[in-house]
C-alpha cells in the first residue's frame, strides 16, 4: 500500500516529494517520501499551530512534479499570479467570490514559481487515510460517472452547498458550505482556468443565495474535475464549542466527500478509462431516458450506466437516478408514494428505490438495454436524487435537491455503520 496524490491520483514513490505549508505561518517545507514521512505532512513546524487541520488556515500540500497544473498558472511569466478579482462573462458578467483565490495568493507569496496545485491537508487524508493509518471517519473519493446530462455537474455542485440538503433524515451530517474545487487549466482557451472559474460560478453565487440557470455547465472534458465538500458531524453529549474545537484541530469532527468527476461523453465509450480506483463509484442515470417513459429514447445512456455500473474500478458501487422531477406527476399513486417519502427524507426500505427501478426497466414497454440493466442491478444500492427550480428559475428562487442527504450519508458512513 502506498499514497497516493489526490489531485492526479498517482502512486507516490520514495523518489517523489511533497511540499508543504501552513497558511496561517507561511513556513515552507519540501518533504522526502523516504522512511516514514507520515506525521510530516499532518503537523505545522511552529509547534504551537493549533491550525493544521482546518481548511482555510490551515496546512496545504502540493506535489512536486505533478501533472495537475496551478489553476493560476502563467508559463510565459513563469510564475503563479492569483487575480484580485475573478469574473466570467456569459449574457453578463458574473463575479466570482471563493476562498481559494485568497489561500492561493498567500501560497504564492512564499512559492510562486511553482507551477504545481495546492490542495487541502483533508484531501490527502481523505484519499490516504489506510497508509496514514487513520480511520475511514475522514471522508470518501466517489467517481461520478454517467452519459451526458445525467446531472454528474449539478449532484456535485449541490453537494457542496448546504441548500442540497431537504429533509430530517441523517440530520448529524451538517454541510458546512466550505468546499474545494480543482479543474485542470486548458492551454488552448484564452483563459486556461475557464473551466475552474466556470465549476466555482455556482458556488459562488448560492453561497450569496442567489441562483442563475446559465451558471451550471456541463463537465468538461480535462484530466481532472476534482470537487471536495466538507462536513461537520455532530456528536450527542458534547457542547458548541467542543464541536467547533473538534472540527478545527482534527479530522474526527470533519467529514469529507471527494468527486471526481468524468465527461458524459467518456462515460459513453465501451471501454473503461479511468483506471484509479476510488471508494465508492455512484453511476448516475436520467429516469426520463428509461424507455418506460418514452418508447422513442435512444439506450445510449442506459448502456452507458450498465456498463459503468461493471466496471468503474472502487471498493463498492451505486446507481443514482437523476431528474426524478421530470416524472413524477406521471405515477400511479403507489409509485408518487415511494418518491414522496425520499423527498421528505422519511425512512424507508433500503431496497424501496432499488425495487421501483427494476418495475420500470421489466416493464412491458422495457427494451432489451432495460432489461439488461436490471440484472445488473443485483447487490448495488439505488438512491433516486433530483434538483427543482434549475430550469426557468425566477429571479431570488433558488434550487433545492432532494435525496442528496441519504446519498450523501450512505457514500461517508452508511458502508461503515455510523
Amino acid at each position: 500500500m502506498k499514497a497516493r496524490c489526490p489531485l492526479c491520483l498517482k502512486t507516490l514513490e520514495q523518489t517523489d516529494q511533497l511540499a508543504r505549508m501552513c497558511v496561517t505561518h507561511a513556513n515552507l517545507q519540501i518533504i522526502s517520501l523516504k522512511g516514514d514521512w507520515r506525521a510530516k505532512v499532518k503537523q505545522c513546524s511552529k509547534g504551537s499551530c493549533q491550525n493544521s487541520n482546518s481548511i482555510e488556515a490551515g496546512i496545504f500540500l502540493r506535489h512536486v512534479g505533478c501533472s495537475e497544473t496551478h489553476v493560476h498558472w502563467r508559463p510565459a511569466q513563469n510564475r503563479v499570479i492569483v487575480p484580485l478579482n475573478a469574473s466570467l462573462t456569459a449574457s453578463r458578467v458574473y463575479r466570482i467570490d471563493h476562498w481559494q483565490f485568497g489561500v492561493l495568493a498567500e501560497l504564492a507569496r512564499t512559492d510562486p514559481a511553482s507551477p504545481e496545485m495546492w490542495f487541502p491537508l483533508a484531501l490527502f487524508r481523505t484519499v490516504n487515510w489506510l497508509y496514514l493509518d487513520e480511520d475511514r471517519e475522514n471522508g470518501t473519493t466517489v467517481r461520478l460517472a454517467g452519459a451526458q446530462k445525467a446531472g454528474k455537474t449539478v449532484l456535485a455542485t449541490m453537494a457542496m452547498t448546504p441548500l442540497g440538503y431537504s429533509g430530517r433524515q441523517h440530520e448529524n451530517l451538517v454541510a458546512t458550505g466550505e468546499n474545494y474545487v480543482y479543474v485542470t487549466p486548458e492551454a488552448g482557451l484564452q483563459v486556461p482556468e475557464q473551466q475552474y472559474l466556470e465549476a466555482l460560478l455556482p458556488l459562488s453565487l448560492l453561497r450569496d443565495e442567489q441562483f442563475d440557470p446559465e451558471s451550471l455547465v456541463g463537465t468538461p472534458h480535462t484530466r481532472a474535475n476534482v470537487k471536495a465538500a466538507f462536513f461537520r458531524v455532530q456528536q450527542k453529549a458534547k457542547g458548541l464549542l467542543r464541536e467547533m474545537k473538534d472540527y478545527v484541530t482534527g479530522p474526527r469532527g470533519r467529514r469529507t466527500l471527494v468527486f471526481y468527476d468524468t465527461a458524459g461523453e467518456e462515460n459513453e465509450r465501451a471501454s473503461e478509462r479511468f483506471r484509479e480506483s476510488v471508494d465508492v463509484g455512484a453511476v448516475l442515470l436520467d429516469v426520463s431516458k428509461l424507455s418506460h417513459f418514452g418508447s422513442d429514447v435512444s439506450p445510449a445512456d442506459r448502456r452507458a450506466a450498465q456498463e459503468r455500473l461493471t466496471t468503474t474500478p472502487c471498493q463498492q458501487r451505486c446507481l443514482v437516478v437523476t431528474k426524478i422531477d421530470l416524472i413524477k406527476d406521471s405515477l400511479p399513486d403507489k409509485e408518487r408514494a415511494v418518491v414522496d417519502q425520499v423527498a421528505a427524507g422519511a425512512e424507508i426500505d433500503e431496497n424501496a428505490e432499488r425495487d421501483l427501478l427494476r418495475s420500470w426497466l421489466q416493464s412491458p414497454a422495457a427494451q432489451a438495454m432495460d432489461r439488461k440493466l436490471a440484472e445488473t442491478l443485483e447487490g448495488h444500492r439505488v438512491f433516486f436524487v433530483w434538483t427543482e427550480g434549475l430550469e426557468n428559475a425566477e429571479k431570488g428562487s433558488l434550487p433545492g435537491s432532494f435525496g442528496l442527504r441519504k446519498f450523501v450519508h450512505w457514500c461517508l458512513d452508511g458502508r461503515y455503520g455510523s
